[in-house]
């Protein structure tokens, strides 16, 4: 299928609207989809690869969500907890659901540990 080729009168009565004199193109070809995706055209290629690319890496970072979660929990209170239940608990409950999980095995931890020892000395400033 050849490309369509549109006619002097049509290519003025346009462009003049859009660009002025000295920026107006002689013609336009309108361009089929099998020479967009030709292989001498690497540019394009490369565009639609990377694209791919970033699409490949936010599904993958999305679906790590509630591993890092996890992970990030682990190194910071020592709480451990399964990534399956923080999905199972954001499917049932939202993320204030997770928050609520969070929490309750936060205020649990630190129970463990019993009570924190106040010494009673005064500070120096209020000396």
């Amino acid at each position: 299928m050849e490309p369509i080729l549109l006619g002097r009168a049509a290519q003025c009565a346009w462009y003049d609207l859009i660009l002025p004199n000295p920026l107006r193109p002689t013609g336009i070809t309108v361009m089929h989809m099998s020479s967009f995706l030709d292989s001498s055209n690497t540019g394009v290629l490369m565009l639609v690869a990377f694209a791919v690319l970033l699409l490949a890496i936010l599904i993958v970072s999305f679906r790590a969500r509630a591993v890092v979660f996890c992970q990030y929990l682990h190194a910071m209170t020592g709480v451990s907890l399964q990534p399956s239940e923080v999905k199972r608990v954001f499917r049932e409950k939202g993320k204030d659901g997770v928050r609520e999980l969070f929490l309750d095995l936060i205020i649990r931890e630190d129970l463990k540990e019993g009570p924190i020892l106040i010494e009673d000395e005064p500070s120096p400033e209020l000396k």
